[in-house]
């Protein structure tokens, strides 16, 4: 949808080359490798991912960084994939192999089904889903300093709405939308306009605080 309005796109795939799963410590390298040259890149991040943004923002001199239904970081110091509340649900789950089951089905099959209906767009999104290890989720990744960024948060679903409501407080721009946290497949051209209206508003906050004053815009329902 984005390329179609004619802005340049690139969504990476840290583990293309290898079947096994990328490690925390190393997405955010191999992403910006993968990425590759690229002046001022406006960065999205999904879900977990957002804990990485500001690292790779740092090595790709990032224009803007977009928190896309996604987790916020600390604001430096090192971070894991998930926190200890969750570390408990993941060793509830079943294992085969050492390995669990794809995130799909951490929730069991129905509650995927509900938010993607259509049948191929669900196996194909299952399709790329790892099967990684307990292992995996206790490594850390580093966080530098990042609070100065420019930064702007879109909130798809209720889930992320206490992440919202933090990026609120920071004084970012936000967007709501009434969504699920899968809308990036699912519903493509709403999340592309959420996008381009969070883009908007982050180069008008600039342009406030460059005249010394700062708008706070509510989100658009």
């Amino acid at each position: 949808m984005l390329e179609r309005r004619g802005y340049r796109c690139c969504v990476p795939t840290p583990s293309a080359d290898t079947n096994e799963p990328t490690p925390w410590c190393d997405w955010a390298t191999r992403l910006a490798n993968r990425i590759g040259d690229i002046d001022q890149p406006i960065l999205v991040a999904h879900s977990a991912a957002g804990l990485l943004l500001p690292s790779l923002g740092e090595r790709m001199n990032a224009a803007m960084l977009i928190f896309l239904d996604a987790r916020v970081p600390p604001s430096h110091g090192k971070v894991g994939p998930a926190d200890v509340e969750f570390l408990r649900f993941i060793d509830t789950l079943p294992t085969e192999d050492g390995r669990l089951p794809p995130w799909s089905q951490w929730w069991g099959s129905k509650r995927l089904q509900r938010i993607v209906s259509d049948a191929a767009m669900r196996a194909q999104f299952e399709s790329d889903l790892p099967r990684l290890t307990r292992v995996w989720f206790d490594d850390v990744a580093d966080v530098p300093a990042w609070s100065a960024r420019r930064c702007g948060y879109l909130q798809l679903s209720k889930t992320y709405a206490a992440e919202a409501a933090d990026a609120a407080t920071r004084e970012w721009p936000v967007v709501e939308i009434d969504g699920t946290h899968l809308d990036p497949a699912t519903a493509p051209q709403r999340t592309a306009d959420a996008l381009l209206d969070l883009v908007e508003r982050m180069q008008s906050a600039d342009a406030n605080r460059e005249l010394g004053t700062f708008v706070q815009h509510e989100p658009r329902r």
